[in-house]
């Protein structure tokens, strides 16, 4: 019986194009995995440690792009029922959110000198990253613009676009600028991919006026909320990076990052049913029957991958991590951060998501901020008494913390606001 259950959820997916969704989404991670590995090899550590240490960096400012507006706009954007009003909340997201986005660059270069440590290198990178908050915006607009007309197929083919582009911009700009090519592939790939499509398929129009049926201070009220929900759920997987980088050395932050790089791109597994499955969850975020339902059967179909996954890591860690060089075997780290992945998988991601369509992003900052101070105070303590493996501890429970905290208000809301 529970398998029928299973099968039919992984129909109801596949019928709302998820199946192109996860496709697009596996290859542009297979895509960034790839440049990763290339820049791994290509450059020597402490260069790969300063790449990845300022990448982090600007990781933590990266949702508040267009203050939180392309949130506002997958969630209003799919409960509005007629296609104008569609189009007026997007017109009105994209005046407003670059508006925003070009402000918070040109602010962040004076900010992100403060995590330079007075390296010139590290500032440069920094700087031309700050940039990239304009393209985020302009990427993320223009996908959140096809998620909610339900375009997914269309969006999946957008994806794979930018993919292919990031692999040729990586590749071609490492090689005639070094480190500073690879930094400026990740702020200008994204806007050559916007305009791509805005030629095709027509460019947003300006619009200072939201829709007449939503209320002006809701949205931004939950777009707000939604950014510093959105920076806590990035800042939970950086802390322990930037910790290490400031705590340890360049070295240490590349080791690290390496044994990271399998769990971090497992998450995309979920974060895929998210993106596919989010516009119908925002209709559906008073029925309590479907939105029961839909969790049990995502938390069953994920119990089996990580379940799979963790015994894969288990068996074949070394085996696996031994492909990235012998300066990078850190099984041990490895081995904790899958579980801190599948604690996320199971329960933090799916769970913020869902309570995000709900419309209930406060909850999602309060539980974020909670998580991020267990983070930080573990990884301080941890850090300078056991190195590597305390980080990945530490961050493994502030991740544990996150999902019991989401679960228990996930049923709370079922019981007190669903019919």
């Amino acid at each position: 019986m529970q398998v029928k259950k299973t099968f039919e959820f992984l129909q109801k997916f596949n019928a709302n194009s998820g199946t192109w969704v996860f496709a697009a989404t596996l290859f542009n991670k297979l895509i960034l995995f790839v440049i990763k590995l290339g820049i791994l090899f290509y450059f020597e550590k402490a260069v790969y440690g300063q790449i990845t240490y300022a990448v982090s960096i600007v990781a933590f400012f990266t949702p508040f792009v267009g203050l939180g507006s392309p949130s506002g706009l997958l969630r209003y954007g799919s409960i509005v029922k007629s296609a104008q009003e569609k189009k007026e909340i997007s017109h009105y997201v994209f005046t407003q959110g670059l508006g925003f986005s070009l402000m918070m660059a040109v602010l962040l270069l004076p900010i992100v000198w403060f995590f330079a440590k007075d390296n010139a290198t590290t500032y440069l990178f920094l700087a031309i990253l700050c940039f990239r908050v304009v393209s985020l915006f302009l990427f993320n607009y223009q996908s959140v613009e096809m998620r909610i007309q339900d375009l997914n197929k269309r969006f999946a083919q957008f994806d794979l676009v930018n993919s292919l582009l990031l692999l040729a911009g990586a590749l071609v700009l490492t090689l005639l600028f070094n480190a500073i090519g690879y930094i400026l592939s990740l702020v200008l790939v994204p806007i050559f991919v916007f305009i791509l499509y805005a030629i095709k398929f027509g460019w947003p129009q300006w619009r200072k006026k939201i829709s007449d049926n939503i209320s002006l201070k809701s949205f931004w009220a939950y777009s707000v909320w939604a950014s510093f929900s959105n920076v806590l759920t990035e800042t939970v997987f950086i802390v322990d990076t930037i910790l290490i980088g400031l705590l340890m050395s360049d070295t240490a932050v590349a080791e690290y990052n390496v044994a990271g790089l399998i769990p971090i791109n497992i998450l995309i597994l979920p974060i895929i049913f998210m993106k596919t499955d989010f516009p119908q969850i925002a209709r559906n975020f008073k029925n309590r029957n479907f939105l029961k339902n839909y969790y049990q059967q995502f938390f069953i179909l994920f119990l089996i991958v990580c379940t799979a996954g963790m015994l894969i890591a288990y068996f074949l860690g070394d085996w696996i991590l031994s492909f990235f060089g012998k300066d990078y075997e850190p099984y041990s780290i490895f081995i904790i951060l899958m579980l801190g992945a599948s604690i996320s998988i199971l329960f933090r991601i799916p769970l913020t998501n869902m309570i995000s369509a709900f419309g209930k992003t406060r909850f999602n900052t309060i539980t974020g901020f909670i998580t991020i101070l267990a983070d930080i105070g573990l990884n301080l303590y941890a850090i300078p008494r056991y190195g590597l493996i305390g980080a990945a501890w530490a961050t493994t429970s502030a991740l544990i913390l996150s999902g019991l905290l989401s679960l228990i208000y996930f049923f709370y809301y079922l019981k007190k606001e669903t019919i």
